[in-house]
């Protein structure tokens, strides 16, 4: 059997790593050269201690380094060519907080004309924000009948407890401001036509609020109906028209 020899000479590569056969401990200062190693030889318990949660890398030097522990729910995130990793909240873009709706059953028909106006109340949203700085996306969606007329007719989003219009465009001369307008095509009394308006608003505060549908026409005398057609034939119509408020964290 080979004698223990002194580390330093395997530093130095005097002896061949079939000439050991059992090594002393390590002095102070002394290390093992690596290529007298076997690969995938050096098992978890043999690594130094560190703390729990923390990960290896290496720094701008090439030296190995630890990736401080992050907390709960962070993601570990790449700092680019030269930085070290670190774990950091995730973005929380695009995540829907809540949405809601109403989808009112009416039997009977509802009437706009003339200068807008609630349209119904059955079409009101109570909504608390769950966040001051999400964005709050409106859809809405109602087929309605026109009375054989060329007339237009607008729609808007409406603040209740601010009494404002919701993102309202910007004032034009005298041009009527809102979320959608049309000018419907003349066939007969019954003719049908599909209301559909979006916008997007800043939650701005967690306050609670309610908004609501407004509508109208360019005369008074043009009425629009919703819900149910005056035809009370196999050709005339009962809908329901769908209004959504959708939180979406920024």
């Amino acid at each position: 059997m080979a004698d223990r020899i002194p580390v330093k000479a395997i530093y130095s590569g005097t002896y061949g790593s079939s000439d050991v056969t059992s090594l002393g401990e390590l002095s102070s200062g002394e290390t093992i050269n690596g290529s007298y190693i076997t690969d995938n030889s050096v098992t978890l318990a043999k690594m130094a201690h560190g703390t729990d949660g923390e990960l290896i890398t290496y720094d701008a030097t090439g030296a190995p380094a630890n990736v401080a522990v992050g907390t709960s729910g962070q993601v570990l995130t790449s700092g680019g060519a030269g930085v070290a990793p670190t774990f950091q909240t995730a973005a929380g873009g695009g995540k829907v907080l809540q949405v809601v709706y109403a989808n009112p059953s009416k039997s009977s028909q509802v009437v706009s004309a003339g200068v807008p106006s609630e349209l119904t109340t059955d079409l009101r949203i109570a909504i608390t924000p769950q966040s001051s700085t999400s964005k709050l996306y409106f859809d809405f969606a109602a087929p309605f009948i026109s009375e054989n007329t060329n007339a237009l007719t607008y729609a808007y989003f409406y603040n209740v407890t601010a009494t404002a219009v919701v993102n309202e465009p910007p004032a034009s001369g005298s041009r009527r401001r809102g979320h959608w307008s049309m000018r419907t095509t003349a066939v007969d009394n019954n003719d049908n036509n599909m209301l559909n308006m979006s916008t997007v608003d800043s939650s701005s505060s967690t306050s609670a609020r309610t908004y609501t549908i407004y509508h109208g026409s360019a005369t008074a005398s043009y009425d629009v109906q919703f819900y149910v057609s005056t035809l009370s034939t196999g050709d005339g119509s009962v809908t329901q028209p769908l209004f959504k408020i959708t939180e979406v964290e920024v």
